[in-house]
């Protein structure tokens, strides 16, 4: 991937349509800033002013799957629930991510469902949004596997009870989309995505959400479940954010998530509060890979749902979480626990970042909580953090597109990316993705030559990447106003 930008010749005029975007004088690191700003945290590196999708059209209907047991809390047989439970969680374990595994369920089919925060690991309301109809197939899917599951095998001759087996899973609703259940439905309104709930304050520490390795979902399956029911009976549930299984190969190589979020199955509750749970779950996780002493760590927590207090766990053993502040001072914990930047992005993307963020923004301008630079709030800010080089270390130097002005440096630049069509592989996301996307100051798309010039003859917009499988198409620009 090859990634080139233009900068702005006048970055202190008010009037954006007098901005000349022209070739940088000094030499940027395009590549390194394309890379940080997608993944490396919001607000970290640069603000983003505007956005410019190509639309698609939509993948076809989408169905609402949901899993209730009626019984769940009031059977007395409990050796019942338990094999309800584990045939629930193996069975949609294997049809997301080991299709192959069934009778006759394809990739697409495997890949049009899904569960962004509405799965858990007990078939309480639990649901699954499934698109072009491979709702229907996976719940007849899901009658033929209980037949030699844990629930057939155990109880097959108990008619009543497979029939209530077999009806576990239902469709409830069917919509035009996905997102068509967050649009207003009455007037004066409809048609418009309804307000959100807002900022919400909550009371938890030491909470958020962890990734899960798809390998540890492919290679050690029945262990894994084993362990989830364990967790229930030891009335730790857990909520699931279930991955699309085309995760893994829909990447450019040009972003920077930690290693195993982007080879994640699903993020689960953390189990930091209970930690006998911890470990035996990482146990498992970790089973594979190298722990010696001074391995990188992959990152496992999702950035998105961390508290201040998430740290990754102890340097020593990684298997064992690193404990709360309540037990330990926050300097303490920063020296045996992985760092909080590591849990996220993982250790070699996190000196990556920093390198970065040392070049763009010397001065410390964005600093944002759990981000590239910043300090715990336990402790207060750190002088000479992550970003402590000087306004002359940035990119291009005296006279390059980097400016001082009272002691402040200011540097404009516009991104475009230009990629081959990536490698694909019969895994790979059947959507295929178009992807134009170019960072420009102050979201004036009427600027420049330069960017007049990439122009999409389709599109109207500035043409940059092109991201290619097979199928759909989205367009997608950035645009970024960098004051480092």
């Amino acid at each position: 991937t090859e990634v080139t930008g233009y900068c702005n010749a006048r970055p202190h005029e008010a009037d954006e349509s007098l901005w000349e975007w022209t070739e940088c004088e000094g030499e940027i690191d395009f590549a390194d800033l394309w890379y940080a700003v997608r993944g490396g945290g919001g607000g970290t590196f640069g603000i983003v002013t505007s956005l410019y999708y190509q639309l698609h059209d939509l993948p076809g209907s989408v169905q609402r799957v949901v899993a209730f047991d009626a019984q769940l809390e009031t059977r007395e047989d409990l050796k019942k629930t338990t094999a309800i439970v584990y045939d629930y969680l193996k069975f949609a374990f294997t049809f997301l991510y080991l299709p192959q595994n069934l009778n006759n369920v394809t990739q697409v089919e495997s890949r049009s469902c899904n569960a962004p925060g509405s799965f858990s690991s007990t078939p309480a309301g639990s649901f699954l949004n499934c698109h072009n109809s491979a709702g229907d197939k996976f719940i007849d899917e899901w009658k033929a596997y209980v037949k030699d599951g844990a629930t057939g095998t155990g109880y097959g001759d108990d008619a009543e009870f497979m029939s209530h087996v077999e009806g576990l899973w239902s469709i409830t609703a069917e919509h035009p989309s996905q997102g068509y259940v967050t649009l207003m439905k009455d007037e004066p309104h409809k048609g418009r995505l309804g307000d959100d709930a807002g900022v919400l304050l909550s009371a938890y520490i030491g909470y958020g959400f962890d990734h899960v390795p798809l390998h540890t979902v492919t290679n050690y399956l029945d262990e894994l479940v084993d362990i989830m029911i364990q967790e229930l009976f030891a009335g730790v549930p857990s909520g699931l954010y279930l991955m699309g299984g085309a995760v893994p190969e829909s990447t450019d190589q040009m972003n920077s998530l930690g290693p195993l979020r982007r080879d994640a199955a699903f993020a689960r509750n953390s189990l930091v509060t209970t930690p006998e749970l911890y470990k035996k779950f990482y146990d498992l996780v970790w089973r594979d890979m190298d722990l010696t002493a001074g391995s990188d760590f992959p990152g496992i927590n999702c950035h998105n749902h961390a508290s201040n207090e998430n740290m990754g766990p102890l340097k020593e053993d990684w298997s064992r979480p690193c404990p709360g502040i309540l037990e330990m001072s926050q300097e303490e914990r920063e020296e045996k626990c992985v760092s909080q930047a590591e849990s996220f992005w993982g250790t070699a993307n996190v000196a990556r970042l920093e390198e970065i963020k040392r070049v763009v923004d010397p001065d410390e301008l964005f600093i944002c909580n759990a981000g590239i630079g910043a300090s715990s709030p336990f402790i207060g800010h750190k002088e000479g953090g992550a970003a402590n080089a000087t306004a002359k270390e940035v990119e291009g130097g005296e006279g390059g597109p980097a400016t001082v002005v009272n002691g402040e440096s200011s540097l404009q630049t516009t991104t475009a990316v230009t990629t081959a069509a990536p490698e694909t592989t019969p895994e790979a996301t059947d959507a295929s993705v178009e992807t134009t996307e170019a960072a420009t100051s102050g979201g004036n798309d009427e600027g420049s030559d330069p960017v007049d010039e990439a122009k999409d003859e389709n599109t109207g917009s500035p043409a940059s990447i092109y991201f290619y499988s097979k199928g759909v198409t989205i367009s997608l620009v950035l645009a970024m106003s960098l004051v480092v």
